[in-house]
């Protein structure tokens, strides 16, 4: 185990510190530094997913005091942060991607893997067939529920526990990042199910660019970003 730790503050009142405390393995450091060493490349900075994404979002937004909650949706995961001006810092991982989601509607539509993927980008949620209809989250059975349900789900359970840690509910927008964010619908869906604007990221709102890529607005940018901002 590989442990890392900064002292955020101290607080004046009862002179308590807050720690950030980091973790990993050393086979997960050896395994990331390996991908880099095979590109000719070599790590400046080790960071951590959930700084990366908020870094990133601070960069391209002016924020007012409220909570921001951001959904970074990669593969076979969705990396939550809750964060804020003002607010407390909350992230945790969920077990629920785009593999998953494509996976779901493969079996739905009994095709392979690679057509439910150009499924997933053509038409979205849309093709994920609803087995219950106008049922609430918390009666269907979990091996029911989509992953896209499955991810709200999972959500709406660290709100609640955020809300009563930090004794507060303005909850600005949701945020989605990575690469199973431009899932068509899925912003839609969680808006709907979160009751809170959501929107897709841009990476590169404060950024300038070239304007000849077509990636410029793409979220899956989003870690990529963040972690080009670490200076030291």
């Amino acid at each position: 185990m590989l442990l890392d730790f900064q002292v955020v503050n101290v607080e004046e009142k009862t002179n308590n510190m807050n720690v950030l405390l980091a973790a990993t393995t050393k086979t997960m450091l050896k395994q990331h530094s390996a991908i880099l060493r095979n590109a000719g490349l070599e790590a400046g900075f080790v960071d951590m997913e959930s700084l990366a994404v908020a870094n990133s979002f601070f960069l391209n937004n002016a924020l007012d005091d409220g909570v921001y909650i951001l959904l970074n949706i990669g593969a076979y995961k969705t990396n939550m942060v809750i964060c804020g001006p003002q607010a407390k810092f909350f992230a945790r991982d969920i077990s629920y991607g785009g593999f998953h989601i494509s996976k779901d509607i493969a079996k739905k539509n009994k095709i392979s893997f690679e057509e439910a993927e150009k499924k997933k980008l053509e038409h979205g949620l849309a093709e994920i067939e609803k087995e219950v209809q106008g049922s609430s989250l918390l009666t269907l059975d979990i091996s029911d529920k989509t992953p896209a349900e499955q991810i709200a789900m999972e959500v709406k359970r660290s709100l609640r526990f955020y809300v009563k840690e930090a004794s507060t509910s303005d909850f600005r927008k949701v945020v989605l990042m990575g690469g199973a964010a431009k899932t068509k619908g899925l912003a839609e869906y969680i808006n709907e199910q979160l009751n809170i604007p959501t929107e897709v990221f841009n990476p590169f709102a404060s950024i300038e660019t070239s304007g000849n890529s077509s990636d410029v607005t793409d979220p899956q940018f989003s870690i990529a970003v963040g972690l080009a901002m670490r200076s030291e």
